[in-house]
């Protein structure tokens, strides 16, 4: 009977030994791993957010190594998908504030710019060279999506080794929008 217990006893510890060995292993694994962070930054200088509409509230992400695939659902309705990719995105997005009355209020306009890391600094009216995406979220039938920007301009100048002055002015027929336009600072360190 004494060795029975001796034994149990051995089997249980070594139980408990792999249990915390594979604890250790599972957090080490956790800890270890280090995904690609996108560089997410929101303006601080208020100055920045000029082309931001009083009545609501913007920020900037800055997506990095993502590439960005405008595509079509089942009923034409054009979706953003952003997966790993070798390009930077700046996606500016401005929320309208939600009128407390009203159920369906929320209104929102993000701008997508897709740029190429190695041309940083343009100046262009060319649409094609540089992907500009506008997308319009509400309830407003036949009127919200994603849409190409493809008349208008944008301008991007370094300041320094990691800042930006970009300025982008653009029209879109297909649907009404609240900006027209943004000019902004932007920080590219990582």
């Amino acid at each position: 009977m004494n060795n029975k217990k001796r034994r149990s006893k051995v089997i249980n510890s070594k139980c408990l030994m792999i249990k915390l060995l594979l604890v250790f292993l599972v957090l080490v694994s956790f800890l270890s791993c280090k995904a690609k962070s996108s560089l997410s930054t929101t303006s601080q200088d208020s100055t920045n957010k000029s082309w931001c509409p009083d009545n609501g509230f913007c920020e900037l992400e800055i997506l990095v190594d993502k590439h960005l695939h405008l595509k079509k659902d089942a009923f034409g309705m054009s979706y953003v998908e952003i997966s790993e990719g070798n390009k930077i995105i700046l996606k500016f997005e401005y929320k309208r504030k939600a009128s407390s009355d009203l159920s369906d209020s929320n209104y929102r306009e993000e701008v997508f710019i897709i740029l190429n890391p190695k041309e940083l600094e343009l100046e262009t009216k060319d649409f094609k060279r540089v992907q500009v995406i506008f997308g319009r979220w509400c309830f407003c039938k036949g009127q919200a999506g994603n849409f190409r920007i493809t008349k208008g301009s944008l301008l991007i100048k370094k300041i320094n080794d990691y800042n930006y002055h970009l300025n982008l002015k653009f029209n879109l027929d297909e649907i009404p929008h609240e900006i027209s336009g943004i000019t902004h600072v932007f920080n590219l360190s990582m």
